[in-house]
């Protein structure tokens, strides 16, 4: 479960599953950086792996827990009780944050009603592993697979990472006598 820098939440994900007896059920909130960090790639290995995976619900941009800047995902989890499809509830971000409407909300998805600003769905459970979640809205995960399927991931060819770093922030500072001298135009 832990790689690099690892959050303490997936060391309370890994020991919740491992005192979950046989045919029981777990519920989380967590954070939802662990379903695209690079470093909880052994977290997400370690759920899909020995969990079963029933229900993900993404609460999106909306801050539930008010005065904790925290995104969050609601996990449910079993042991022993397998399940062919994983239910993903997703919330939209144009919910503000309020939980009156994110209640009511959640209500009319859970019922079955259409919203503006939200959707259930089902997965394969099989598709769940180490490597990035990226739970989405159904029609931009229609999107997203369409274009996987057309073409050569990206990072196949090359690898992504953090940009340029430095202290010296000096470099990317031209002096007038600089300008001049090299010829550079205005803006």
């Amino acid at each position: 479960i832990y790689a690099g820098k690892a959050d303490i939440h997936y060391f309370f994900c890994g020991l919740g599953y491992d005192l979950l007896r046989e045919r029981g059920q777990i519920g989380y909130i967590v954070s939802r950086y662990f379903t695209e960090a690079h470093y909880a790639r052994g977290l997400r290995d370690a759920i899909s792996n020995r969990a079963d995976i029933h229900e993900i619900v993404d609460l999106g941009n909306n801050q539930v827990f008010p005065g904790v800047d925290t995104l969050t995902v609601i996990l449910r989890l079993a042991n022993g009780r397998p399940v062919d499809e994983t239910t993903i509830t997703y919330l939209l971000d144009e919910l503000d944050s309020d939980a009156q409407k994110i209640q009511q909300t959640m209500e009319k998805i859970v019922s079955g009603e259409t919203t503006d600003f939200g959707g259930r769905y089902t997965l394969d459970e099989s598709s769940f592993g180490e490597d990035r979640w990226g739970i989405l809205p159904k029609s931009l995960l229609d999107v997203k697979q369409t274009i996987q399927g057309a073409g050569t991931p990206l990072g196949e060819n090359y690898r992504t990472g953090q940009g340029l770093m430095t202290g010296l922030n000096e470099a990317f500072t031209v002096s007038s006598e600089e300008i001049e001298e090299w010829d550079i135009e205005d803006e």
